[in-house]
């Protein structure tokens, strides 16, 4: 005969078991609120260290909110579009000068005084700009290319510029303020102001390898044409009398390879006295019609057009991965706004825990609701009103204890608002 078991035994037995489940994951969740809180504050500290991170605009937004409150706010000014504007304006001044330099100094005379007394001010303004960016971002700043770029630039210009002061023998350095021409290229990003602009600007990046290939394919094209050149038409060339042609010098058009390939680049490609080059030659000579016809079918109609077809390919190609990955990272960012939303949420439940059991009961959860603003919006924005809650609550609290695990509720919130009508009624009906 079996032992009964005593009253109320099978009630303990359940409650010991919810006891035991709940201690058992007790770990899950503290890791889960842990991962979540994590997400939330973002843990960029060892990311801001890598190189060029700093072209990260969220990250980058992250560095100057941890900085003291000076240097943030000087580094919020130095980032602002006025600043960049400002910037590309005094680059683009110095352009300017570079150029009245250049002219000034052709002949070998010396800068004129107010340039050189202009070239002082622009250095002087790169310099404060450099320390002021040193003093925002410390050893960070040189975690950019650019920032190299500056500072190389910048700092070669302020050394010879002391030592011409000093020595006087130092060489002209105009050739070295041009080069800080090369700034412009920081402000890249303002060209995203201007579709057309930005998909040629992006079209001529996808294609300079295209370009430089193909001018590859052309020398070698070349070259082959001046050797038949020099074997075939030299001879012939020499027997036409120039002077009377009325062209001096292409009595050596066709004398060696290099002469040669300049011969054709000059009539075929620039299309440059080709009368005077080829006629007289033409007419010694009526057979040679089918060498000039040959080289200028070949390069003229095949291989620049090649090259034409392949880079406009390319820039296609260009513009299309740059599409692709404009979609990629504003998936990636939505992707991120979700986590963060879905931490932030955590966040929130966690501070409705009054009982620290890492559960929430439906009373805690519509206290949250009535007294947590933040809490009520982000609900709202589901499409989750007050009065669905116990709905919601009664689906997520599987085994009817009264309480939900607040890192799954969060889970299955998202769910519900990233799912379609579709599985969010199969979702209801297998809950």
């Amino acid at each position: 005969m079996g032992t009964e078991s005593p009253p109320g035994e099978d009630g303990d037995a359940n409650a010991l078991a919810r006891n035991q489940f709940r201690e058992s994951t007790a770990d899950a969740r503290e890791k889960c609120v842990a991962e979540y809180m994590a997400t939330l504050q973002g843990d960029w500290t060892h990311e801001i260290w890598g190189w060029n991170a700093l072209d990260d605009e969220e990250l980058h937004a992250k560095f100057l909110g941890s900085l003291p409150p000076s240097r943030r706010k000087l580094g919020h000014v130095l980032i602002t579009g006025w600043a960049e504007a400002g910037l590309c304006a005094i680059i683009l001044f110095n352009a300017a000068i570079a150029i009245v330099e250049a002219d000034a100094t052709a002949e070998g005379d010396e800068s004129p005084t107010w340039i050189n007394v202009v070239n002082g001010l622009l250095l002087t303004f790169y310099t404060i700009e450099i320390i002021l960016r040193l003093f925002v971002y410390n050893l960070v700043y040189f975690r950019s290319f650019w920032n190299w770029v500056d500072v190389t630039v910048v700092g070669l210009d302020l050394i010879l510029t002391v030592l011409r002061g000093s020595v006087g023998a130092i060489p002209n350095i105009s050739v070295l303020r041009t080069i800080r021409l090369i700034r412009l290229a920081r402000a890249y990003h303002v060209i995203i102001l201007f579709p057309e602009l930005h998909v040629m600007v992006m079209g001529l990046a996808g294609t300079v390898r295209t370009v430089c290939w193909g001018l590859v394919l052309l020398l070698g094209v070349l070259v082959v044409f001046a050797l038949v050149a020099v074997q075939l038409i030299h001879p012939i060339a020499k027997k036409v009398d120039w002077v009377l042609a009325g062209c001096e010098r292409c009595g050596k058009s066709y004398r060696n390879v290099w002469e040669a390939s300049l011969t054709i680049i000059q009539g075929i490609i620039a299309g440059d006295s080709w009368g005077s080059a080829v006629l007289p030659v033409v007419d010694q000579e009526p057979v040679t019609i089918i060498y000039f016809m040959i080289v200028l079918v070949t390069i003229n109609l095949l291989v620049i057009n090649l090259i034409l077809a392949v880079a406009v390919e390319k820039a296609q190609q260009a513009h299309e991965s740059d599409q692709a990955l404009v979609v990629k990272q504003r998936a990636k960012e939505k992707e991120e706004q979700h986590e963060k939303a879905q931490a932030e949420l955590v966040r929130m439940c966690h501070s409705m825990d009054q009982d620290a059991s890492g559960c929430l009961t439906l009373e805690e959860l519509l206290n949250g609701y009535d007294n947590d603003q933040n809490f009520a919006n982000s609900l709202k924005a589901m499409d989750i009103d007050r009065e669905d809650l116990e709905m919601v609550f009664n689906i997520l609290d599987k085994d009817g204890s009264g309480d939900i695990d607040y890192c799954e509720f969060v889970d299955q919130l998202h769910k519900l608002k990233t799912q379609d009508h579709h599985t969010l009624l199969i979702f209801i009906l297998h809950h």
